[in-house]
Protein backbone atom coordinates (compact mmCIF):
# COMPACT_ATOMS: atom_id res chain seq x y z
CA UNK A 1 0.00 0.00 0.00
CA UNK A 2 2.83 2.82 0.41
CA UNK A 3 4.27 1.71 -2.10
CA UNK A 4 1.87 3.22 -4.69
CA UNK A 5 1.71 6.29 -2.61
CA UNK A 6 3.23 9.07 -4.36
CA UNK A 7 6.71 10.48 -2.72
CA UNK A 8 5.08 13.94 -1.19
CA UNK A 9 2.51 11.73 0.15
CA UNK A 10 4.98 9.18 1.71
CA UNK A 11 6.33 12.02 3.32
CA UNK A 12 3.32 13.26 4.69
CA UNK A 13 2.62 9.93 6.10
CA UNK A 14 5.85 9.82 7.85
CA UNK A 15 5.80 13.49 8.71
CA UNK A 16 2.61 14.40 10.82
CA UNK A 17 1.14 10.66 11.27
CA UNK A 18 4.35 9.05 12.64
CA UNK A 19 6.71 11.61 13.72
CA UNK A 20 3.60 13.71 14.49
CA UNK A 21 5.03 17.02 13.43
CA UNK A 22 1.51 19.49 13.39
CA UNK A 23 0.07 20.53 10.22
CA UNK A 24 1.13 23.89 10.42
CA UNK A 25 5.05 23.13 10.62
CA UNK A 26 4.47 20.79 7.73
CA UNK A 27 3.19 23.09 5.86
CA UNK A 28 5.34 25.78 6.63
CA UNK A 29 8.60 23.31 5.41
CA UNK A 30 6.70 21.66 2.56
CA UNK A 31 4.58 24.66 0.81
CA UNK A 32 1.66 22.89 0.47
CA UNK A 33 -1.40 24.76 2.56
CA UNK A 34 -2.55 23.26 5.54
CA UNK A 35 -6.45 23.06 4.12
CA UNK A 36 -4.44 20.54 1.10
CA UNK A 37 -2.92 18.60 3.76
CA UNK A 38 -5.39 18.45 6.41
CA UNK A 39 -7.51 17.08 3.18
CA UNK A 40 -4.79 14.20 1.93
CA UNK A 41 -4.41 13.29 6.04
CA UNK A 42 -7.92 12.75 6.04
CA UNK A 43 -8.07 10.59 2.90
CA UNK A 44 -4.81 8.92 3.44
CA UNK A 45 -6.38 7.99 7.21
CA UNK A 46 -9.63 6.53 5.30
CA UNK A 47 -7.88 4.24 3.07
CA UNK A 48 -5.68 3.28 6.02
CA UNK A 49 -8.58 2.11 8.22
CA UNK A 50 -10.42 0.33 4.93
CA UNK A 51 -7.04 -1.17 4.33
CA UNK A 52 -6.88 -2.49 7.62
CA UNK A 53 -10.08 -4.06 8.32
CA UNK A 54 -9.72 -5.50 5.07
CA UNK A 55 -7.03 -7.06 6.73
CA UNK A 56 -8.81 -8.08 9.77
CA UNK A 57 -11.38 -9.69 7.24
CA UNK A 58 -9.01 -11.82 5.51
CA UNK A 59 -7.50 -13.22 8.88
CA UNK A 60 -10.93 -13.94 10.21
CA UNK A 61 -11.56 -16.50 7.06
CA UNK A 62 -8.37 -17.62 7.22
CA UNK A 63 -8.66 -18.74 10.92
CA UNK A 64 -11.78 -19.81 10.34
CA UNK A 65 -10.74 -21.61 6.97
CA UNK A 66 -7.48 -23.70 9.55
CA UNK A 67 -10.36 -24.74 12.38
CA UNK A 68 -12.80 -26.45 9.43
Amino acid sequence: CIKSLEDYEKDLVEKVCIENISVRAYSRNSGFSRDFITKRKTELSDVTKQIQELTDEMNDLLMQSNLS
